[in-house]
């Protein structure tokens, strides 16, 4: 009796591994539906810089909230390049610092600058994520963060920025990071 159970209970295993491959090859996406659209069919390579146009060029009156507001008209996905452009700087210049680390060439004060700008790279990268966040929390679309070593440049999803909103994000930056406020830059993108 346990030999004809065994084969009813093989038969069933592979019943249902047939129904779970069929159902797999019927309804799982194609590999064409993960091809990436070519350069000549979309005009756009993955990683190459894009151009933005500066329409204006404004400065704030006061002082506590003095900063240049620009505005770009870049496109739908910005923010979305901006994005990927600024991973794989930051993994070029994370892999450099790693292999400069590794070195046997390199010297003791080589390998502490090397640490110091990867501590360095991961706060900024932190303080980018932080500033980034509540940036949206304040009711803007999007927005992204550049942190250059003291220089910060942050682009809002907004048609247009007054003063108040100037103020409010300067105080997020200001919270955020140890960066001073005249070296605080603010775009816009429609």
């Amino acid at each position: 009796m346990t030999l004809k159970r065994r084969k009813t209970v093989l038969a069933l295993l592979i019943l249902v591994l047939g129904l779970a491959v069929y159902l797999n090859l019927r309804f799982a996406p194609q590999a064409e539906d993960y091809v990436q659209p070519r350069a000549e069919q979309t005009g756009r390579v993955l990683g190459q810089a894009q151009q933005v146009s500066l329409d204006t060029d404004i400065e704030v009156g006061e002082q506590e909230h003095s900063g240049v507001i620009e505005t770009m008209s870049p496109g739908g996905d910005y923010f979305v390049q901006a994005r990927l452009t600024r991973q794989k700087t930051r993994d070029e210049a994370r892999e450099l610092l790693k292999s400069m680390l590794e070195s046997d060439s390199a010297g003791d004060d080589a390998k502490l600058k090397a640490q110091e700008d990867m501590l360095a790279m991961a706060a900024a990268t932190e303080a980018e994520g932080n500033i980034e966040n509540l940036i949206t929390a304040k009711g803007f679309e999007d927005a992204i963060a550049f942190i250059n070593g003291d220089v910060i440049d942050v682009v809002v999803k907004s048609p247009a920025l007054d003063s108040a909103q100037v103020a409010r994000i300067k105080d997020i930056i200001l919270s955020q990071s140890d960066i001073q406020a005249d070296s605080i830059r603010i775009s816009n993108v429609d």
